[in-house]
């Protein structure tokens, strides 16, 4: 389950990540670490571009050449994880104004837990005035 979310992030960091890891993983885990990579765009063998359609790498630019913000320094409270309480790390927050497809009201944040803990697939919140709110999800404090 990990591995399969560290190939989404689609990230130079999150397929370095993937790579080194693969190398001491038992060999029952490479057919999952070989997907892994495929599906963030590149080839397991060669490391060159994939041609896995639904792998979509994202670019990564240098701060403020992007309306949406990225990493740490999300002002709001975040999610803890429901076991260990580890606070969640936001990965992305997208500016609205920005997506001509999509009419959003809020900057949707995607978030991601960095414990080992099996803590599910998504993290629900719901955006009030000046933050976030979780929805069955204990919450940092402000």
């Amino acid at each position: 389950m990990y591995i399969r979310a560290i190939g989404q992030i689609r990230t130079d960091a999150a397929l370095g990540c993937l790579i080194r890891t693969s190398k001491s993983a038992p060999s029952a885990h490479i057919p999952a670490f070989a997907l892994a990579l495929e599906n963030a765009g590149v080839s397991p063998q060669t490391r060159h571009p994939s041609i896995y359609f639904d792998a979509f790498r994202a670019y990564v630019v240098s701060r403020d050449e992007s309306p949406h913000h990225m990493g740490p320094g999300y002002p709001y409270e975040v999610p803890l994880c429901p076991f260990c309480q580890s606070p969640a790390e936001r990965l992305v927050t997208l500016d609205a104004r920005s997506l001509e497809d999509y009419a959003l009201e809020v900057d949707p944040t995607f978030f991601w837990y960095r414990c080992q803990c099996d803590n599910g697939e998504y993290i629900l919140v719901k955006h009030v005035d000046g933050g976030l709110e979780g929805v069955m999800t204990a919450m940092t404090s402000p």
